[in-house]
């Protein structure tokens, strides 16, 4: 639980163990925000070339909706995502693979940028970007220039270890 910064008991577990038919080993996970009903609040999960849909199925229960190739849900973005992620109030999907982020709305890329590095992950906290590759992170928007900094100086959980 990030929100109280605890873990719970028997946790970490596989990806499979929780989301069934999802795989493990994933390349990047994202919640949608979406004004469509039918994209909104769905997560997605990409691996290699495939992304798979889990949500709130016709039934009313919960678990994987579809699979498919990136391509055709995403059209323009490349297999085996390095990371990906979506701000709040913003229907932008940020895909990143080795050092291009695309930006993908409305069904097509709308731009691309070329980053310094290439990105082992993203994570969203507070409605902030937290960018990590190798010991370093930055944070967007950063308000300072103090960035990068060493991710061994990171505590943005609120906890600074895991214990089981």
């Amino acid at each position: 639980n990030l929100e109280k910064g605890t873990v719970n008991t028997g946790y970490p577990k596989l990806i499979k163990d929780n989301w069934d038919g999802i795989p493990n080993n994933l390349d990047g996970v994202f919640k949608r925000t979406h004004t469509d009903p039918n994209k909104n609040n769905k997560i997605y999960f990409f691996k290699g070339s495939k992304a798979y849909k889990y949500g709130t199925k016709s039934d009313g229960s919960r678990g994987k909706i579809a699979s498919g190739k990136i391509d055709a849900w995403f059209d323009g973005i490349p297999d085996s995502i390095d990371a990906v992620f979506q701000l709040e109030d913003d229907e932008t999907i940020y895909f990143i693979k080795s050092k291009k982020k695309y930006s993908y709305l409305g069904g097509e890329v709308k731009e691309t940028h070329t980053l310094k590095a290439n990105v082992d992950t993203v994570v969203i906290k507070d409605n902030l970007t937290y960018t990590f590759y190798n010991h370093q992170y930055w944070k967007s928007p950063a308000g300072s220039n103090t960035y990068p900094k060493l991710i061994s100086d990171y505590d943005g959980f609120g906890f600074s270890t895991i214990e089981n």
